[in-house]
């Protein structure tokens, strides 16, 4: 692992951490870009679902325009960053499963969003010999971003996994606030109806890959060009 130098994202300029982790460079945090940023009201409803439009949630904002809902927004978007649907995530870019994707998506200039296929090469990197950990190494400690994190757990990488949680397609659409992170990836799945993810769970050592109709929302992570 090699810290490097933070990086200023000169649409919103946010700065972030990396890190390099093997042969890539991570984001060390979640993106927190959105349109209209820093206004909280230019972000969507959680109600507000497409499969095929831009989505941007944060987490718990509900424009209910009280200052207590302000104030639990703009703590999520700083700790978790934001929730992309996958047209949000891919900016209008086709599907891949390359490594690299080629996909810079909402990702900033010199970044670009992972596919399934570079997660893959972090997990399998990162992971002890013989043994399913992956997430144990990725995962940041202690019980602030994560309600329960499973023994074991080191962050010994420095890639800062939180559980910031998703916006599902149904009632309730928040959930699962440091319980389990999702974070897209630019793989289709299904024939092109839905989209591959990966996942960290607060009790789960290894965490792993799922996929999910193009309105759910999650994390997003760049990887260095």
């Amino acid at each position: 692992m090699t810290h490097l130098l933070i990086i200023l994202d000169e649409r919103d300029g946010q700065i972030y951490s990396t890190v390099r982790i093997g042969d890539q460079i991570w984001m060390a945090e979640n993106l927190r870009y959105f349109p209209g940023f820093p206004d909280p009201t230019s972000v969507n409803l959680p109600e507000d679902g497409s499969t095929t439009e831009p989505r941007y949630y944060v987490y718990g904002y509900d424009g209910s325009g009280t200052q207590e809902n302000l104030d639990i927004a703009a703590a999520n978007l700083i700790n978790y960053g934001v929730l992309y649907n996958w047209p949000a995530a891919m900016a209008g870019a086709e599907g891949s499963n390359t490594n690299p994707s080629g996909v810079q998506g909402i990702c900033p200039d010199g970044w670009h969003l992972p596919s399934e296929a570079e997660w893959v090469q972090l997990t399998d990197f990162v992971r002890t010999p013989e043994l399913n950990d992956a997430a144990n190494k990725l995962k940041e400690t202690g019980d602030t971003y994560w309600i329960s994190p499973s023994p074991g757990t080191t962050n010994e990488f420095g890639f800062n996994a939180r559980g910031g949680g998703a916006r599902q397609g149904s009632d309730d659409y928040y959930f699962n606030l440091r319980i389990l992170g999702h974070w897209l990836t630019s793989t289709e799945a299904d024939g092109g109806l839905q989209f591959r993810a990966v996942w960290m769970q607060q009790d789960s050592p290894s965490g792993g890959f799922n996929q999910g109709n193009k309105d759910f929302a999650g994390s997003v992570r760049c990887v260095k060009d």
